[in-house]
């Protein structure tokens, strides 16, 4: 197959029809979800703090909620590899998204700075609901349920291949500074984590709503 294809099955007088469908053709509603790094790209790596572990452990409970909606969420990595950038980048526009989110920590190089952030596309103007529509409602609900500190929206620079490709409403949310030793302590924790996951999900909920 050339393409991102889902399958439908029907077995017949012991014949097996089976037809090979897009996702749009599939499901009414359709996120990709990117946890950043993985395999050798260990992200923010220092002390027992490895950032692409934080970054799935987040994506696997926001997992656990989708997997109870009507929304068919396509993830780029479930376990400890790392795709290439146009993999992740393929993923969102060939299943012609209506959302790509990607998860990640922030780092300064002032340690004392904390707080959640997020990255927008800016390369693409999206009339009604867009990046920088994404990037804000992803920040406020993760803040809100962590109960956090908010850093600010910012358009992605070139380093950012994945969100400045994505020709769907994208956008990075920056989960907290891995720099920060207090924020990295919390970072770590399951149920900070769960709360993280519980934003990213209510922000999705509410890019719905906002676009229905």
């Amino acid at each position: 197959l050339t393409g991102i294809f889902e399958c439908r099955t029907i077995l017949e007088d012991h014949d097996l029809y089976i037809s090979f469908l897009s996702p749009r053709e599939m499901y009414d509603k359709i996120v990709v979800i990117d946890a950043a790094c993985g395999g050798f790209n260990t992200g923010y790596d220092e002390g027992d703090f490895q950032e692409k572990e934080i970054n799935l452990q987040i994506v696997k409970k926001l997992k656990e909620k989708l997997d109870e909606t009507d929304i068919k969420a396509y993830y780029t990595r479930m376990d400890d590899v790392n795709p290439e950038e146009e993999e992740r980048v393929s993923l969102a526009n060939e299943t012609r998204a209506d959302m790509y989110i990607r998860v990640q920590a922030g780092a300064s190089e002032d340690r004392s700075v904390y707080g959640t952030s997020t990255l927008y596309n800016g390369d693409y103007f999206i009339p009604g609901f867009g990046s920088v529509e994404l990037a804000d409602l992803l920040e406020k609900e993760v803040v809100t349920s962590i109960k956090g500190k908010a850093l600010g929206l910012f358009e992605a620079e070139n380093s950012e291949f994945a969100i400045r490709h994505v020709t769907v409403p994208a956008a990075a949310v920056k989960v907290g500074c891995a720099t920060n030793k207090q924020e990295a302590g919390l970072l770590g924790r399951e149920e900070y984590q769960e709360k993280i996951a519980e934003g990213i999900y209510n922000a999705i909920q509410k890019a719905y709503e906002n676009t229905d």
